[in-house]
């Protein structure tokens, strides 16, 4: 009888260690699933299994980037397939640069993006071959022999790339619109900017199709008030930014900052 007592007791020391490890292991399984779903469920204000999705597509997809183009920035450097743009530099008025405008406005945004955790890259008039990235914006000024001419417009590649071009044009018309004194100059979009050879897929140097891409024009250069208001970078920024931000938001690549919703992103 001793001798089995003593094996009962033997398998009872050799299924503690069994059991402990079970213990932490499952300790571990919750600690890596269950509390990061409840952070991101909290971070979005989503359900369980949105919250599963967000961390999955999040987890794929990697870090938040989003491209910002320059309009015209070294333009002279376009590839051959867009030879004939290599001496478009763009606008000129009233001693003003549209290029220089174009960069000033993409720093700042720059520099408020990545204040939100969001890689950018900086690109120039010729972009990488299917640059891939979040989203897309190409910063551009207009300028017209006619001084009174004012506004501003925003235009995707059409026929439509993919389901989230018109999602992030309306995101940064919104903002744009209802943060500046521009009018909407939407009657004024042209051919060329609807055909965007970054945007065009017949290209190489061009972003890939599944990235939403927007081509903004900030304002005239041409217009006094326009041009007062694009000479101060931070100010049509800011409006960009914001339209981002909450496009960013609602396709949950982006969560809402403290006191900070996508809804009251689109209404800044």
């Amino acid at each position: 009888m001793s001798e089995v007592r003593h094996g009962r007791g033997a398998a009872r020391s050799g299924l503690r260690p069994k059991l402990t490890a079970t213990f932490f292991s499952l300790l571990l399984l919750l600690t890596v699933t269950v509390w990061p779903l409840r952070s991101t469920a909290l971070a979005y204000g989503a359900g369980p299994l949105d919250a599963a999705r967000i961390m999955l597509v999040n987890l794929l997809k990697g870090p938040v980037r989003v491209g910002i183009q320059v309009g015209h920035l070294q333009a002279a450097d376009h590839p051959e397939e867009h030879r004939d743009l290599r001496w478009n530099f763009g606008g000129h008025y009233a001693g003003v640069n549209e290029v220089d405008i174009n960069l000033a406005v993409a720093l700042e945004l720059q520099e408020l993006l990545e204040a939100r955790g969001v890689t950018v890259d900086l690109l120039p008039a010729s972009v990488p071959v299917s640059y891939s990235a979040d989203a897309f914006i190409s910063v551009h000024a207009d300028s017209v022999d006619d001084p009174a001419r004012n506004g501003y417009k925003s235009a995707h590649f059409e026929p439509e790339r993919n389901q989230l071009d018109a999602v992030l044009k309306r995101y940064i018309d919104a903002a744009y619109l209802a943060g500046s004194p521009l009018a909407d100059d939407a009657l004024n979009v042209s051919s060329s900017m609807i055909r965007y050879y970054a945007f065009n897929p017949v290209y190489r140097h061009r972003i890939n199709t599944r990235t939403p891409a927007l081509l903004v024009e900030l304002g005239y250069i041409s217009n006094p008030a326009d041009r007062a208001f694009l000479q101060e970078a931070a100010q049509p920024a800011s409006l960009i930014a914001h339209g981002l931000i909450a496009f960013l938001q609602e396709i949950g690549r982006l969560a809402p900052a403290d006191g900070d919703t996508a809804d009251s992103a689109a209404r800044w």
